[in-house]
């Protein structure tokens, strides 16, 4: 097929369409069974100072993005967001969470909350290798 093209940022609405298609045949979940949430920590004026994204599927949620000002590193701010994460999974009905990270920081981090290492991709980036972790809820 000489009609393949390659865009090195998809698209949004053929990124769309190529899920919707998959969502139809069944090979993927559609945004209604596979929900995300966000919990934020808001400045004064509105911008975010920390956060976390994640969504479920089935009975595991996922943290896919996290993330804290530098300015409030070192505060537990990572720590509740994490927290808070794993009580709503709890609450959605969710029986564990996962996270991946490639920063020792963080991996630290989530393992001083009970999550437990189960792959790691070595030289990810670089040296540093990516570490995919849960926790049982």
């Amino acid at each position: 097929m000489n009609d393949i093209q390659l865009h090195s940022q998809a698209p949004s609405a053929a990124a769309t369409e190529l899920h919707d298609q998959l969502a139809a045949a069944g090979q993927t979940l559609t945004d209604d069974q596979m929900p995300s949430f966000l919990l934020s920590v808001p400045a004064a004026d509105g911008t975010l100072r920390a956060g976390l994204k994640g969504e479920i599927a089935f009975q595991t949620a996922r943290v896919a993005e996290l993330w804290v000002s530098p300015d409030l590193r070192g505060q537990g701010i990572g720590t509740s967001l994490v927290a808070r994460a794993d009580d709503h999974a709890r609450g959605a009905g969710c029986t564990r969470i996962q996270i991946e990270t490639q920063n020792p920081a963080a991996q630290r981090l989530y393992a001083a909350q009970g999550y437990t290492v189960f792959g790691a991709l070595p030289d990810y980036d670089g040296p540093n290798s990516l570490v995919y972790m849960v926790k049982d809820l």
